[in-house]
């Protein structure tokens, strides 16, 4: 009975470790492939305290926030957002991953706030 417990005990261990060694290395990996930040579509690059982003702010009035999905960028609400605009304060952010925002570090502390 010890040795079957003890032979699980590795098997569950050696598991661990390659997924754990897999998703570091999905981490670096996807950070060496992450452009950084610059301003494009009409945008400009802000500093959110976490990461800098690219920001497009346009029009007055109540704020409507605009974020795409996945695999798209800030360019994503380019017909919805003038027309938005006129009535509202339209702000539209790539998300990091996305489009042209920067990489994220391995040490980068999520404290911060997009003000």
């Amino acid at each position: 009975m010890t040795a079957n417990l003890q032979q699980h005990w590795q098997v569950w261990s050696i598991g661990l470790i390659v997924i754990v060694a897999a998703l570091l290395g999905n981490m670096i990996w996807v950070d060496s492939l992450t452009r950084p930040a610059s301003p494009r579509d009409g945008g400009r690059v802000i500093d959110t305290h976490v990461q800098p982003a690219n920001v497009s702010v346009h029009g007055e009035g109540p704020a409507i926030l605009l974020l795409h999905g996945f695999g798209a960028a800030i360019d994503w609400w380019d017909d919805v957002a003038s027309s938005l605009a006129l009535h509202h304060r339209v702000i539209r952010v790539d998300l990091i991953g996305h489009a042209a925002p920067p990489r994220l570090r391995l040490a980068t502390p999520f404290r911060g706030r997009l003000s």
